[in-house]
């Protein structure tokens, strides 16, 4: 099953400290096995889907196998994705959800506006007035723009999210996003304000 994980963490010195001792074509199988890894979770048990994987015949796998399995736990296992993984899934999955809160948000403001109401209004008048703004399926076309319908979490993912007050932006990317520099906080939040950060952005922020 292909991951909805974007970005693989590659931390340079690392993966160089742990291959010193291969050529050029055990470390392009390794990071081929790391990537198919990283989008499906787990490798084939199969030595020919391995090989398949690397990109090499299967004489070559029989040659580079022990090095890349020394990379590797039992059953080619990686624990230090798994946790990478789990932590980028959590990640995801808040994103999401805050990003389906935004576009409800923003479909509501749409609504009332193309209903000519004011946010002065009652409630009780502004649920009259969206009442009449529902689909033949029964669901509110302001609900998130139908989102559901229109692709679910993959396509907030690449909505912008609503503008927001200074104040708004900079709580929102510290309780969303990932540990940055001022420089690039200071940006988002900017970006934020003018309505042009998307989810997706904000994920490549932690790649």
């Amino acid at each position: 099953m292909s991951t909805h994980l974007h970005w693989m963490k590659l931390f340079v010195g690392d993966e160089l400290a742990r291959t010193t001792h291969m050529n050029s074509a055990e470390f392009g199988a390794y990071m081929l096995l790391q990537m198919s890894y990283w989008e499906k979770g787990s490798l084939p048990p199969d030595e020919i889907r391995l090989a398949r994987i690397a990109r090499v015949s299967e004489q070559e796998w029989r040659s580079i196998k022990p090095q890349l399995a020394d990379l590797f736990e039992e059953g080619w296992t990686c624990p230090r994705l798994d946790v990478q993984r789990k932590e980028a899934e959590e990640r995801h999955k808040k994103l999401s959800e805050n990003g389906r809160k935004g576009a409800r948000s923003r479909g509501e403001q749409q609504a009332r506006l193309q209903a000519g109401l004011k946010p002065g209004l009652s409630n009780q008048n502004q649920n009259q007035n969206q009442n009449h703004n529902t689909d033949s399926d029964g669901e509110s076309e302001s609900d998130g723009f139908a989102l559901e319908k229109r692709g679910g979490s993959e396509l907030t993912m690449f909505r912008p999210l609503p503008k927001m007050s200074a104040k708004d932006a900079a709580e929102f990317m510290k309780l969303n996003g990932p540990p940055l520099d001022e420089a690039l906080f200071t940006r988002a939040v900017q970006k934020l304000m003018a309505g042009e950060l998307t989810l997706y952005d904000i994920e490549g922020m932690a790649a």
